[in-house]
Formats: structure tokens, sequence, C-alpha cells
């Protein structure tokens, strides 16, 4: 820059009249403009207008046309909406603006590089916000990474609030790596505004974590969006010297079968029977990645109906001793057996949800537990708020339970009147380390899929 001075590249007031100087010397230098104009591209440029007129320039040199102020306006008279003034002001400025001052590389590289911090910016955003899918993490970093390289560090200016591209990947490998021992005790639900609400942004390991909800409200398809987000997690992470990592299912209600169709829905974010029966390329191929996808999973799933506690803790002991055990799923408490036949429901669920506190302490997991509502809870159309007293054997889970979650909607209907699209409550009925609350969740039932639709409310 012919002034010397500290740059800054959060100035948004002094990025945008670089990027006006910019473009005077490109409008009003023919010699300058050959020689700089494919050096720099429209979404380089921060202000909206700026993006427009450089896009517009590229179309007028595509036409083999001088680019020039008066071919400009003649182009934007012709292509936008006359009442739209803006573009006429910007040129005005553009035409006034101009100095003779020729410096433009580093006029490029002020603008590529505030344009590169915006996208960490928003890279480090999608990853916090848990935006876009971890597997995709390694290729966009790359990418970035490259970008840093060529842009800004292969040049000698310095800019005092631009972080160095090896600062900013252990920034966001941290994030993604979940390496230090906060992160590591806790598994996300994967929905930031639960997450929010829950100790530690997660379910902890050695805690047992009871979710219940009256019948077809999604119990099962929200435990399946927990394995989804979880499993993606794990497959980005380096396991190399280390033990496997696994989730855990034991599906007492829903076949093997069931559960894959659901998953492959959830994945490809279309119902499965559509997938199954297109004879669209897009689809077919679309429905071969999904079943890739889960097939790469760390899930095993044991299906039965008739399994007991002491089973579950055999089969937990044997999977922990070459696994890194992650999260363990039991789908559901009420259809769990017993020990003894001659147990009467509240001894059953008493004696199932004390060995299962035991069993997450034991082999510091989380359990997450869906059961059953009592009958009151469950009726169509009840508009009562469904809490802990409406567990089954609700004495003995509330005591055994670290965190009680609770699905409602708000007027629950029939079977035959059930639409697609619904609005869920997630609630905390109970948080020994953190505070109760809730939050609208929206559930699309042929995908099995859960997404967020406002901040929490306590």
């Amino acid at each position: 820059m012919a002034e010397q001075k500290t740059i800054s590249l959060n100035d948004n007031t002094y990025i945008t009249k670089i990027e006006q100087d910019l473009l005077s010397i490109l409008l009003c230098n023919k010699t300058v403009f050959s020689e700089y104009f494919d050096e720099i591209k429209a979404d380089d440029f921060y202000e909206p207008i700026h993006k427009q007129i450089f896009s517009a320039m590229s179309k007028i040199k595509e036409d083999g046309k001088t680019v020039d102020l008066t071919i400009l306006s003649e182009y934007f008279s012709q292509h936008v909406d006359a009442q739209f003034n803006e573009w006429k002001n910007t040129l005005l400025v553009l035409d006034a603006n101009y100095s003779g001052n020729d410096v433009i590389a580093d006029y490029i590289d002020v603008i590529k590089c505030a344009s590169i911090k915006r996208q960490i910016d928003q890279l480090c955003n999608k990853i916090t916000t848990n935006e876009w899918p971890f597997t995709e993490f390694d290729q966009n970093l790359t990418k970035f990474y490259s970008e840093f390289n060529e842009i800004i560090w292969n040049n000698n200016r310095k800019y005092n609030d631009l972080i160095s591209p090896n600062e900013a990947i252990n920034q966001l490998e941290k994030m993604r790596n979940r390496n230090s021992d906060k992160i590591c005790n806790v598994v996300p639900i994967g929905i930031k505004t639960v997450d929010d609400m829950l100790h530690e942004g997660g379910m902890n390991k050695g805690g047992v974590y009871v979710l219940a909800a009256p019948p077809g409200t999604g119990k099962t398809a929200f435990a399946l969006n927990v394995i989804q987000h979880e499993s993606e997690l794990l497959l980005s992470e380096d396991y190399t010297n280390r033990k496997t990592p696994i989730i855990l299912l034991f599906s007492l209600e829903m076949t093997v079968i069931e559960l894959a169709q659901r998953m492959i829905s959830l994945i490809a974010n279309k119902p499965f029977k559509d997938l199954d029966s297109s004879n669209n390329e897009f689809d077919k191929q679309r429905f071969n990645t999904a079943k890739k996808i889960f097939s790469s999973y760390p899930l095993k799933i044991f299906p039965g109906q008739d399994i007991n506690v002491m089973e579950v803790r055999k089969n937990i002991n044997i999977i922990s001793k070459s696994n890194d055990l992650k999260l363990v799923i039991i789908d559901h408490l009420h259809i769990m057996s017993g020990t003894s036949p001659k147990q009467n429901e509240y001894e059953k669920i008493s004696e199932i949800t004390n060995m299962i506190r035991q069993i997450a302490k034991d082999y510091n997991i989380p359990i997450l537990l869906l059961c059953q509502l009592d009958k009151s809870a469950t009726k169509t159309g009840t508009t009562e708020q469904i809490t802990m007293a409406n567990l089954r054997g609700s004495g003995t889970i509330a005591q055994d339970a670290n965190s009680i979650f609770i699905l409602q909607e708000k007027n629950k209907q029939s079977d035959e009147n059930k639409t697609e699209s619904r609005f869920i409550t997630f609630k905390i009925e109970k948080q020994r380390a953190g505070k109760k609350g809730s939050v609208q969740l929206h559930f699309y039932g042929p995908t099995y899929k859960f997404t967020q639709i406002q901040e929490k409310t306590n």
C-alpha cells in the first residue's frame, strides 16, 4: 500500500473503500485491467453491489467488449430493474474515485485475504453449529489451508487480526477431535438447542439418560438421530493404535432390518420406500451412498424381545474388552425381562434401572434408556403436560436416572390423522448437574429426522 498502516480485515468500512479503489482502477486503466482482472473473482468482494458490478464486468469481457463506465452503465440499464438506483450511485463514486494510484496488487491481496477470513469464520461457524457432516472436514480444511498459504503467507505483508494457517487448523482440530477432557466425557445429542441445555453439552460418561414419550412421538427416531450424529463424529476421528469405537443398540422392539431401513432414510433424507422403488438414477445413487454410509457406522445392534439386564451387562463386558465403547442405547426399558418370573412390575423396573445405573458407572459409558409412559399420558388429544410422574415405575426411574427427557406433541394425534411433519417439545424434566428446560423441535416422520426450530425456553 502507498500508505503504510496496520490493516484490519475486520474493518468492513476499510474493506469497502479498498474494493471501490480496485474497481475504479480496473474500470479506468485498460492496461491494469488486462493484467490483473483474472486474479480476482466476484465472490471475493464483501459488498453485494461490488460483487454485482464485477460479475457484470466479467460478462462484458466474455462477450469480447471493452469494459468501461459507459458500457457498464448500458449493461446495468438493460439487465437491472430501473428502480434499483444503487448501481448508478456506485458507478458515479467509482468514476470520481479514480486517482491514478495503481498499486493494484496490494488491493487485490487485501480483498482476497478478507474474503478468505470470512470463509474461515463461516467454516468455524459450520463446525460449531454442526451444520455440515464431519465426514467432509478434511477435504474442506485442506482447501482452506492451501488458500491460506497461497494468498496470505507467500507475501511480505502482515495483518494484525488474521490468524496463521497452523493456528486456524489447531483451533478447528480441537473442535473436531474433541480432545479436551470436558468434551471427551460427553456424547452430544447432535441438536444444538438441545445440547445447549445439557450439562457440558451432552450425555456424560457414567450417566443414565431416560427418554420417554407417548407411542408414535418419535422415541426410537430420536435415538437414531443421536446414533447418526455420534457415528459421524467417530468416523472423523483418527483411531490409529487405539481401540475401535463402537455404539451398542439393544433393540427389543424392532428388527435389524427395520432399523436399517430407518437409518438409511435418515441418512439419505428421503423415505426408504421412495428410494427402494425409484428408477431415477439420482435416487439410486443416493440410496447406494446412504447404504454405504450406514454400513460404515460403528454400530452393533442386539435385537430380541427376551433380553434381561444381566444379558445386557454380559454383552457390554464382551464388547468393551476389544472396543472403545462410546454409547449404549436400550429400546426400551419396559420390554426387558426381569431376572425372576415372580417379580411384579415395580420390582422388575426397580431392579433393571438400579443395575443399568451400575453398568454405566462400572464401564464409564453414557446409557440412553428409552421408556414408556402410563396410560393417562398416552391418550389421543391430551393437552396435559407430561411429567416424571407419568413414567411407568416413575419412582425408581427418577431415582436412578441422571437426566430425564420427555418428547411431547402439543395435541397428540390418532394414527389415521397423524401428519408427516410435526412439532415436538423436547423437555428436560430432571438434570442432576444442570437446569430444567424445553425446546421446540421439528420432526419429519417419513425420514425420522429431528431438527431445531427455535432457541431454548426455560
